[in-house]
């Protein structure tokens, strides 16, 4: 089970929310106190104050994993860029183009350092990250990315290294996976 909180800093609203990927009215559910869901879920909320005018909130989607791999992350990412906690880097859902509806997961001035472990032996076929730049934003491309395994989370092997991805000077905002 997820537990869902949905939070506003506007004050003296009433927030009505969906869970279906639909888009919220005031004859959605009311969102009156924290709720679990324990499956694949796309919640939409928006606050509408006294004079019933409404304004739209949030965005998430929450898929149901089917591992119980377990993600550490070894370098803190930035609070307003969450991108679902440390399960968001294997969750299966995708930050979209606007990085503004969330789903990214964020650094600054540190280098990326996690632990996916698989809980058992496992065949890796492929592995996929994506990163955005919006260097308008101040949202640039890493410098590099290596990528390393391990069968026993100590001694690891690289299987992948690349840089240079994106010139920080490229103004097209951009998703590269």
């Amino acid at each position: 089970k997820q537990k869902i909180e949905i939070n506003t800093s506007q004050e003296n609203v009433t927030i009505y929310y969906t869970t279906d990927g639909m888009e919220p009215t005031r004859s959605s559910k009311l969102y009156q106190s924290p709720f679990y869901i324990s499956s694949t879920a796309e919640i939409k909320a928006i606050a509408v104050d006294a004079s019933g005018n409404s304004s739209f909130i949030t965005h998430s989607i929450f898929k149901k994993l089917e591992h119980d791999w377990e993600v550490k992350l070894n370098t803190p990412y930035m609070k307003a860029y969450d991108g679902g906690g440390a399960s968001g880097l294997v969750d299966q859902v995708h930050g979209q183009i606007n990085w503004r509806m969330g789903n990214w997961q964020g650094y600054q001035n540190q280098k990326l350092d996690a632990l996916v472990d698989l809980k058992k032996a496992t065949r890796i076929s492929r592995i996929n990250i994506s990163f955005l730049q919006d260097t308008r934003s101040w949202v640039v491309m890493p410098k590099s990315v290596a990528v390393e395994t391990s069968k026993d989370g100590k001694v690891f092997h690289k299987i992948y290294e690349d840089s240079n991805f994106v010139d920080i000077k490229d103004l097209d905002v951009q998703i590269k996976k």
